[in-house]
């Protein structure tokens, strides 16, 4: 069996189980540069955690409302950190 075969059983295996994919650590910074600088302009460039000035390359994205909590991705449910 072929890795490409394997992996789709997998991916069927998961579906079958209600098992969703987590994403990477590095998912929150594929956001598009714009959404990134709104985001970042609701805490006036501050960290909403520490307070520090964060660069927005760098700066990661948090949820106010955690997805498990039933939280949504909207830009109002974002905050920089």
């Amino acid at each position: 069996m072929s890795d490409k075969q394997n992996m789709n059983g997998k991916n069927y295996l998961r579906r079958l189980a209600g098992i969703k994919k987590t994403k990477s650590k590095n998912a929150n910074k594929n956001y598009k540069r714009n959404k990134r600088q709104r985001i970042l302009n609701k805490t006036n460039g501050k960290c909403y955690i520490c307070g520090y000035d964060l660069i927005i390359e760098k700066m990661t994205i948090e949820h106010f409302i955690p997805v498990t909590k039933g939280g949504s991705n909207n830009i109002s449910n974002l905050l920089p950190a």
